[in-house]
Protein backbone atom coordinates (compact mmCIF):
# COMPACT_ATOMS: atom_id res chain seq x y z
CA UNK A 1 0.00 0.00 0.00
CA UNK A 2 2.83 2.47 0.62
CA UNK A 3 4.24 1.42 -2.16
CA UNK A 4 1.08 2.19 -4.26
CA UNK A 5 0.82 6.04 -2.74
CA UNK A 6 4.67 6.71 -3.08
CA UNK A 7 3.78 6.30 -7.16
CA UNK A 8 0.58 8.19 -6.95
CA UNK A 9 2.24 11.07 -5.10
CA UNK A 10 5.45 11.09 -7.68
CA UNK A 11 3.21 11.17 -10.24
CA UNK A 12 1.46 14.11 -9.23
CA UNK A 13 4.13 15.90 -8.68
CA UNK A 14 5.64 15.56 -11.86
CA UNK A 15 2.37 16.24 -13.61
CA UNK A 16 1.69 19.40 -11.27
CA UNK A 17 5.99 20.64 -12.13
CA UNK A 18 5.69 19.84 -15.66
CA UNK A 19 3.11 21.76 -16.90
CA UNK A 20 3.48 24.57 -19.50
CA UNK A 21 2.14 27.31 -17.77
CA UNK A 22 5.02 27.35 -14.99
CA UNK A 23 8.09 27.92 -16.45
CA UNK A 24 8.29 31.59 -17.75
CA UNK A 25 10.42 30.92 -20.75
CA UNK A 26 8.11 27.65 -21.98
CA UNK A 27 6.64 27.93 -25.16
CA UNK A 28 3.41 26.96 -26.28
CA UNK A 29 3.34 23.10 -27.08
CA UNK A 30 0.30 21.92 -29.25
CA UNK A 31 0.11 18.06 -29.27
CA UNK A 32 -0.54 15.75 -31.69
CA UNK A 33 -3.62 14.65 -32.14
CA UNK A 34 -3.20 10.46 -31.74
CA UNK A 35 -0.75 8.03 -32.56
CA UNK A 36 -0.18 4.58 -33.65
CA UNK A 37 2.53 2.48 -32.15
CA UNK A 38 3.70 -0.08 -33.90
CA UNK A 39 6.35 -2.90 -31.68
CA UNK A 40 8.30 -5.05 -33.56
CA UNK A 41 12.31 -4.92 -32.42
CA UNK A 42 11.88 -5.82 -29.12
CA UNK A 43 9.66 -9.05 -27.99
CA UNK A 44 6.64 -8.94 -27.34
CA UNK A 45 4.82 -8.01 -31.01
CA UNK A 46 2.09 -5.68 -30.85
CA UNK A 47 0.60 -2.35 -31.87
CA UNK A 48 -1.10 0.50 -29.66
CA UNK A 49 -2.73 3.67 -30.16
CA UNK A 50 -2.86 6.50 -27.77
CA UNK A 51 -5.92 9.11 -28.17
CA UNK A 52 -5.77 12.86 -27.57
CA UNK A 53 -7.67 13.15 -24.77
CA UNK A 54 -6.72 16.48 -23.23
CA UNK A 55 -4.30 19.17 -23.05
CA UNK A 56 -1.34 16.76 -23.02
CA UNK A 57 -3.17 13.64 -21.63
CA UNK A 58 -3.73 10.84 -23.85
CA UNK A 59 -5.96 7.47 -23.45
CA UNK A 60 -3.76 4.29 -24.61
CA UNK A 61 -4.37 0.74 -25.66
CA UNK A 62 -2.11 -1.93 -26.70
CA UNK A 63 -2.62 -5.75 -27.96
CA UNK A 64 0.81 -7.77 -27.88
CA UNK A 65 1.94 -11.18 -28.82
CA UNK A 66 3.57 -13.13 -26.14
CA UNK A 67 5.06 -15.87 -27.93
CA UNK A 68 6.39 -18.40 -25.39
CA UNK A 69 3.08 -18.38 -23.54
CA UNK A 70 1.18 -17.89 -27.19
CA UNK A 71 -1.08 -15.10 -25.00
CA UNK A 72 -2.46 -12.20 -26.36
CA UNK A 73 -1.82 -9.14 -23.75
CA UNK A 74 -4.38 -6.24 -23.81
CA UNK A 75 -3.56 -2.58 -22.31
CA UNK A 76 -4.94 0.29 -21.35
CA UNK A 77 -4.37 2.70 -19.25
CA UNK A 78 -3.59 6.90 -19.75
CA UNK A 79 -0.72 8.93 -20.36
CA UNK A 80 0.72 12.58 -20.02
CA UNK A 81 2.87 13.90 -22.45
CA UNK A 82 5.31 15.72 -20.73
CA UNK A 83 5.37 19.89 -22.71
CA UNK A 84 9.24 19.82 -23.06
CA UNK A 85 11.40 18.77 -25.63
CA UNK A 86 14.50 18.24 -25.07
CA UNK A 87 16.64 18.22 -28.13
CA UNK A 88 14.89 15.64 -30.30
CA UNK A 89 13.08 13.77 -27.84
CA UNK A 90 9.87 13.80 -26.10
CA UNK A 91 9.05 11.91 -23.17
CA UNK A 92 5.56 10.80 -21.43
CA UNK A 93 4.51 8.53 -18.36
CA UNK A 94 1.29 6.73 -17.57
CA UNK A 95 0.00 3.76 -15.58
CA UNK A 96 -3.07 1.73 -16.54
CA UNK A 97 -4.08 -1.99 -16.05
CA UNK A 98 -3.11 -5.50 -17.64
CA UNK A 99 -5.39 -8.00 -19.01
CA UNK A 100 -4.88 -11.04 -21.00
CA UNK A 101 -6.15 -13.94 -23.15
CA UNK A 102 -5.74 -16.81 -21.27
CA UNK A 103 -5.00 -15.39 -17.67
CA UNK A 104 -7.93 -12.35 -17.12
CA UNK A 105 -6.92 -9.36 -15.43
CA UNK A 106 -3.51 -9.61 -14.24
CA UNK A 107 -1.97 -6.42 -12.40
CA UNK A 108 -1.63 -2.49 -13.00
CA UNK A 109 1.51 -0.84 -14.62
CA UNK A 110 3.50 2.00 -14.30
CA UNK A 111 5.36 3.47 -17.43
CA UNK A 112 7.54 5.62 -19.02
CA UNK A 113 8.70 6.55 -22.90
CA UNK A 114 9.93 8.58 -25.00
CA UNK A 115 9.02 9.61 -28.64
CA UNK A 116 11.72 10.66 -30.79
CA UNK A 117 11.64 11.67 -34.86
CA UNK A 118 8.96 8.69 -36.28
CA UNK A 119 10.45 6.10 -33.39
CA UNK A 120 9.46 5.57 -29.47
CA UNK A 121 10.43 3.30 -26.84
CA UNK A 122 8.66 2.45 -23.50
CA UNK A 123 9.56 0.56 -20.10
CA UNK A 124 6.29 -0.67 -18.45
CA UNK A 125 6.97 -1.39 -14.76
CA UNK A 126 4.56 -4.34 -13.50
CA UNK A 127 3.17 -3.47 -9.73
CA UNK A 128 3.18 -7.04 -8.40
CA UNK A 129 6.15 -8.46 -6.86
CA UNK A 130 9.04 -10.65 -8.08
CA UNK A 131 7.83 -9.18 -12.00
CA UNK A 132 10.27 -7.10 -14.04
CA UNK A 133 10.09 -4.35 -16.25
CA UNK A 134 9.12 -5.03 -19.92
CA UNK A 135 10.32 -3.01 -22.77
CA UNK A 136 9.25 -1.88 -26.10
CA UNK A 137 10.80 -0.28 -28.48
CA UNK A 138 9.19 0.35 -32.70
CA UNK A 139 7.81 2.96 -34.95
CA UNK A 140 5.13 5.95 -33.94
CA UNK A 141 3.01 7.30 -36.45
CA UNK A 142 1.06 10.47 -35.70
CA UNK A 143 -2.07 11.41 -37.22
Amino acid sequence: MKKMMLMGLLIMLVLFLCVDTVSAKGRKYRGDDNYLNVSFLINPAGIGYMHHFGKNLYLLGNIDYRNEYSDLQFRTGGAYLFPVKVLIFRFYSGAGVQFSRNDGYQYPFVMIGTKFLFLYTEMLHPMEKGRSPEYRAGISIKF
